[in-house]
């Protein structure tokens, strides 16, 4: 029997059919919305099959073949080119390893979105650099990574040097769709925090996404809670935080510390000055668990730099 859906709906309008499965429309289209569905894997990752040789002037490194590509992202006839084909949010992985020919810092690696740069990074010779990140991105945005080495000697290496790119979830989707949609947030500081030596947790005050999809709907950062990133349903989620330290303070003066429920410590370190630190966990965490960052600085000198941020991303349950 033919479905009759709804004409005209509203995103998130459900419709159940005479087999009693329950669909929802996202904006674009229906999808079946049981926690059991199972959503297509969508990505690709493209490597190059020899060294790319490098010149002064930037320019869009052109990939050779596709290890993977479930979404027809990547063409070999726009082999610069990762074009996205359906609204949503997307993992983007990036890594990239300069040969030794060249000298310090001398290559400049850039990752563009619609040739806009979205992150940017100086590298010296027989130096790795890796961009893991993720961007909501809509139908016909395209992503390249850009590279150039300034006396034009360089090259960067084939053997572990990749573009991946794959989807985490749609823009769209609350309720008891969420099993399929995007669920996560990134917060971060728009100024300078600075450091006594009493742990104080970061404050954040701007969001690049906030996109909680569990059944309350509810945000995973509020600026009443400004220091905290809360769930509001059980599942593993990815938690990924960067920071940098000032020039000020001594060895190891700087102590980090990843609290859940401002009590349990989920990860501990300590820096020294002009350092940066990655966090990068999945960590299985139940309703109303809510993770903050408490940093110190032992000479009450430091800082943090406006680049820190937080980022969360349910996988699953």
């Amino acid at each position: 029997m033919a479905l009759d859906f709804p004409s005209s709906p509203a995103v998130n309008d459900t419709y159940t059919d005479d087999n009693a499965a329950v669909w929802q429309w996202d904006g674009e289209k229906w999808d079946v919305i049981t926690r059991s569905t199972k959503r297509a894997f969508k990505g690709a990752k493209v490597v190059l099959s020899s060294d790319y040789s490098l010149g002064s002037t930037s320019t869009a490194i052109p990939w050779s073949s596709a290890n993977f590509d479930t979404a027809t992202l990547w063409a070999p006839s726009q082999p610069t080119k990762f074009t996205i084909t359906e609204n949503g949010f997307y993992r983007l992985n990036v890594q990239v390893l300069t040969t030794t020919a060249g000298t310090g810092a001398s290559y400049t690696i850039s990752i563009r979105r619609n040739n806009i740069v979205i992150s940017s990074d100086t590298i010296a010779s027989n130096q790795f650099i890796v961009f893991d990140d993720i961007v909501q991105l809509a139908v016909g945005d395209y992503v390249e990574v850009f590279a150039s080495e300034s006396t034009s000697a360089g090259a960067i290496d084939s053997e572990i040097s990749f573009l991946e790119i794959t989807q985490v979830g749609q823009n769209l989707g609350t309720g008891i769709s969420s099993w399929s949609a995007f669920s996560g947030a990134r917060t971060y500081i728009t100024n300078s925090f600075n450091l006594t030596t009493t742990p104080t947790a970061i404050s954040y005050d701007g969001t690049v996404y906030d996109q909680n999809a569990d059944v309350l709907g509810t945000l995973y950062w509020t600026a009443v809670n400004d220091t905290r990133i809360t769930v509001k349903v059980d599942g593993y989620y990815r938690v990924k935080a960067s920071l940098t330290t000032s020039d000020a303070g001594s060895n190891d003066s700087y102590s980090i510390s990843l609290q859940k429920n401002a009590s349990a410590n989920l990860e501990q370190t300590t820096i020294g000055p002009s350092a940066t630190l990655l966090l990068d966990e999945i960590y299985n965490l139940t309703t109303d668990d809510y993770l903050e960052i408490y940093v110190d600085n032992s000479d009450s000198t430091g800082s943090l730099a406006n680049t820190a941020y937080i980022e969360i991303t349910r996988l699953g349950v």
